[in-house]
């Protein structure tokens, strides 16, 4: 996958990735993006979906729920592990998504967004906005800090936002705080280095 290092390391580790995340708890999320969306069965498409944990416990919930993963392998175990859609597609991507066309009640991105570059994070927030249904949703939980970003020594791109420029982006990208809440959950605060929150999609711009 040229030109997306990030991708290249998750795909040369996939396997390893597949067990070291596979017991990871997202049981907060999952519940609280529900309790939030009022519909029945509602359509959640999950981006950076990876070994397609969080996409069955979406399913298994109640949601009719579709992933995204750029990295081959990943989406692979995904569709395995979940036998629900999974897209082969790059976040980063300037071209048309396979959804393209279709809007769903939710968006759920884990632990995602810190790996996309800052000059790139407005494009894909007003796309996510163009993917929702009005009045949707859009869920994640990115890590914060003090605004240090960069390339890891293994490759992947790592971008430690305060939580005051997550929360600017999101209003200019046209969304609203429903709910925020920290990361590990119980954890001491200082120990608490993600942020989660539900946002949502605000009425359609001029």
């Amino acid at each position: 996958m040229p030109g997306n290092p990030t991708l290249a390391h998750y795909e040369e580790y996939a396997a390893r990735y597949d067990a070291s995340f596979a017991d990871h708890d997202t049981s907060d999320a999952i519940s609280r993006l529900l309790m939030a969306l009022t519909q029945p069965a509602p359509t959640v498409l999950e981006l950076g979906c990876g070994n397609g944990r969080d996409l069955l416990a979406l399913q298994q919930a109640g949601a009719v729920a579709e992933g995204v993963e750029g990295t081959v392998a990943m989406a692979d175990i995904a569709a395995q592990r979940t036998g629900l859609p999974i897209h082969s597609f790059d976040l980063l991507s300037p071209r048309n998504p396979p959804w393209q066309g279709r809007r769903f009640q939710a968006l759920y991105a884990h632990h995602v967004l810190f790996h996309i570059p800052s000059p790139a994070l407005p494009f894909l927030l007003w796309r996510g906005r163009d993917w929702l249904v009005p009045e949707g949703l859009f869920y994640f939980c990115d890590a914060t800090g003090d605004g240090l970003e960069g390339t890891m020594p293994d490759g992947r791109h790592v971008a430690l936002r305060r939580p005051q420029t997550l929360h600017r982006l999101m209003r200019e990208a046209g969304f609203a705080l429903v709910e925020e809440w920290r990361r590990p959950l119980g954890a001491p605060r200082r120990q608490q280095g993600w942020l989660a929150g539900i946002w949502q999609k605000t009425m359609e711009a001029a």
